[in-house]
């Protein structure tokens, strides 16, 4: 029975001889060392899906940007969130020193044939349309002369007065609401996160705070930008429906001024508050945007059990242990 080709047969692309342990006569004339060729025809592919895998199933917030940035590229170079992610993204980038997220947004825009022109010098689709004061990325300048260290990242906590009404209202949340019950925002779960210039500011409920996360802890994680904020209340399992309901908001506004529409996502699993190994099961979340312009937007998201929600944040966090609460990767 004859042997494969050899190596350098084979990548030479000629007629190998070779049989058994005797080298073959190229090899022999050449002086090159006869050694079998082993294909690896196939293994790529099995590599390349386990890659894809972990997209969702990596702790890292860099493999949610890619999730996302692959999921957006399908939407055209005059899409307006497309445009509005990629601004954004680069101005984080900047404010943040991060490399990594810059060459996301170049690759984005690339995949889009969105020009360079068209995103810091507002050059694109948009500037009739939109409401921003400056088209231009005008703020830039003094960002990238700046170091590291004097950068601002954040600010003050957000208010509900200073989240636009017309997504409260979609929301049911109103910040004059002067009743105390379980539809108060007070004692629901919500998380609101302004994004404008590269800085970002953040408002949670006094429910949230008190059964996840307190915004102190949110601002620092934030700050240090050595985790993802998400890591503080949801598990990396659940990335997958978080970044399929940011894509949906981004598809919604294909133009300027197009009203807030929340998107309600399936199910998901949520981490209690100083509890890190217990998490509360299928908990029931909507996520809106609101664009004011090309370089500011709000992102609301809540959170609510499937069960009547009681008025207490205590009460919540109590029946949430007692129903459906279990070690994480256990079923209760």
């Amino acid at each position: 029975m004859a042997s494969r080709a050899c190596k350098e047969c084979h990548f030479a692309k000629v007629k190998c001889n070779r049989s058994d342990s005797i080298p073959c006569r190229r090899c022999e004339r050449l002086s090159l060392k006869c050694v079998e060729h082993v294909s690896r025809q196939g293994q790529g592919r099995k590599e390349r899906k386990s890659k894809a895998r972990k997209t969702f199933d990596g702790s890292q917030g860099a493999s949610v940007e890619c999730a996302i940035a692959e999921s957006t590229s399908k939407l055209g170079p005059e899409h307006y969130g497309l445009h509005f992610l990629v601004r954004s993204w680069v101005s984080l980038s900047l404010t943040r020193r991060s490399f990594g997220l810059l060459a996301k947004a170049s690759t984005l825009a690339c995949q889009c044939g969105i020009s360079m022109d068209q995103i810091l010098c507002g050059e694109g689709p948009f500037a009739a349309a939109d409401t921003g004061v400056d088209r231009a990325m005008m703020f830039l300048p003094d960002v990238v002369i700046q170091p590291k260290r004097n950068q601002i990242v954040s600010g003050d906590p957000l208010l509900l007065s200073d989240i636009p009404s017309t997504l409260l209202q979609v929301m049911n949340c109103f910040h004059d609401d002067q009743t105390k019950s379980s539809r108060h925002p007070d004692n629901r779960w919500i998380f609101v996160r302004e994004t404008k210039f590269g800085q970002s500011r953040f408002y949670v409920s006094q429910a949230f705070a008190k059964d996840f996360v307190p915004w102190g802890r949110i601002q620092e994680t934030w700050e240090a930008n050595k985790k993802q904020m998400k890591d503080l209340w949801m598990s990396p399992s659940e990335y997958r429906s978080y970044t399929q309901g940011f894509i949906h908001q981004i598809s919604l506004h294909n133009v300027a001024g197009v009203p807030p529409t929340p998107t309600h996502a399936p199910p998901t699993k949520l981490r209690l508050a100083g509890r890190q190994d217990m998490i509360v099961e299928n908990v029931k979340w909507a996520m809106c945007f609101q664009f004011t312009n090309l370089d500011h937007a709000f992102q609301f998201i809540e959170y609510f059990l499937p069960f009547p929600q009681p008025t207490l944040s205590s009460s919540v966090a109590s029946a949430a242990i007692s129903t459906s609460v279990a070690p994480i990767g256990e079923t209760p």
